[in-house]
């Protein structure tokens, strides 16, 4: 008349084996707070406080991330230019002979912080970058750093906005951007782009 129950101990085995509700009620491991949820599989207390920490961590990075739209700061100036160095020995395909550049961007606020952005068209045509920044500055003077929306005009311009060259150099201007919002929240540029994280990369061979 006794109600069964699941062994505490194998019978072939001198080792303690844990019942499977036990796991499972072990394995699953909730932490909830005001505007995330996370779960980890976790059979031990210290794995657990780990994956309490890391769930916080990720709370607050959110936090983090919507900073810089609160920033009250307006573009002043964009200016493009090229760095140059001997390179080679002229062969290269779609390159200056025996010049190596790259194209820069820099993005000036009211109080003079700047930021530095990157486009790959100067490797090709660096002469090119001076006059396409000129030409795209007027989309972002006088706009405020944390608004988004500055990124949505260039791609209005019909059929050169959204393609080409002059979407390369604009990703310059977009880097420098984001380059500039970090600068002054004394925060690094990949804590505001966004919440994802890992502390381990899987590799292969």
């Amino acid at each position: 008349g006794k109600k069964a129950t699941t062994p505490i101990f194998s019978k072939t085995r001198k080792t303690k084996v844990m019942p499977s509700r036990i796991r499972r009620w072990m394995s699953a491991v909730w932490t909830r707070r005001k505007n995330w949820r996370f779960f980890a599989v976790s059979p031990s207390t210290a794995q657990a406080r780990a994956a309490m920490s890391f769930a916080k961590a990720l709370s607050a990075s959110k936090r983090t991330r919507n900073m810089y739209k609160q920033i009250d700061e307006r573009i002043k100036k964009v200016e493009g230019f090229s760095l140059s160095s001997p390179y080679g020995k002229g062969d290269s395909i779609g390159q200056p002979l025996s010049v190596k550049s790259i194209g820069m961007v820099r993005v000036y606020t009211e109080s003079g912080v700047y930021g530095l952005g990157e486009t790959y068209s100067g490797v090709y045509a660096p002469e090119l970058i001076q006059p396409i920044v000129g030409f795209l500055e007027q989309y972002f003077v006088g706009r405020l750093v944390g608004d988004d929306s500055i990124f949505n005009n260039i791609k209005e311009i019909p059929f050169i906005g959204g393609n080409g060259i002059l979407q390369s150099v604009f990703s310059a201007i977009e880097i420098a951007i984001w380059d500039v919002r970090g600068k002054i929240l004394e925060i690094p540029t990949s804590q505001l782009m966004g919440d994802n994280c890992r502390t381990e990369v899987p590799l292969y061979a």
